[in-house]
């Protein structure tokens, strides 16, 4: 038992590389240019201040030289400037974890307060009426995309039943 978990620790490491390897190439490969990004609707930067804020998002290094400072920065979690305010962007996380962590906890309680009696019942009588309802009523939520799901909530909970607001606070 040991030694799996060692080795299941071990695989840890080359799964983290290759995760941020990817979405390391994923950024590198889009078709944009950061100065540009940075520069929208002002003129084009100048030379001399497009190799400053080259030098300044160290885009002016070599692709492993730019992974390996990327993935220093990742481990330090300094995730960078926000391109709209200039806040670091850990901070702007910082903000919005409890939220989400609270929205996805509401939905957490929701999703087992509903499947488990739903599977209990439906287990107990699975050729009954209520069984083949509740297997056909699972399938359905297994087979709808979860932005379709979310765009019928919000019909239903926000416009039809007034519950909700439909936009922010």
């Amino acid at each position: 038992m040991t030694a799996f978990v060692l080795r299941r620790l071990a695989s840890v490491v080359p799964t983290l590389i290759g995760i941020t390897l990817v979405a390391f190439l994923i950024l590198n490969l889009l078709p944009s240019d950061p100065l540009l990004t940075w520069s929208e609707g002002a003129s084009a930067p100048s030379a001399e201040a497009s190799a400053r804020l080259r030098a300044e998002l160290r885009t002016d290094r070599g692709p492993l030289w730019r992974y390996l400072d990327w993935l220093a920065a990742l481990v330090r979690l300094d995730l960078g400037r926000s391109i709209r305010d200039g806040r670091p962007v850990t901070s702007i996380v910082g903000e919005a974890l409890p939220w989400s962590l609270a929205l996805n906890l509401a939905a957490l309680v929701a999703i087992y307060g509903l499947a488990i009696p739903f599977g209990l019942l439906g287990a107990m009588a699975p050729r009954s009426l209520y069984g083949r309802a509740a297997a056909g009523a699972l399938l359905v939520a297994y087979a709808l995309p979860s932005f379709a799901a979310a765009l019928l909530l919000q019909q239903w909970l926000s416009v039809r039943l007034r519950l909700l607001p439909l936009h922010g606070v």
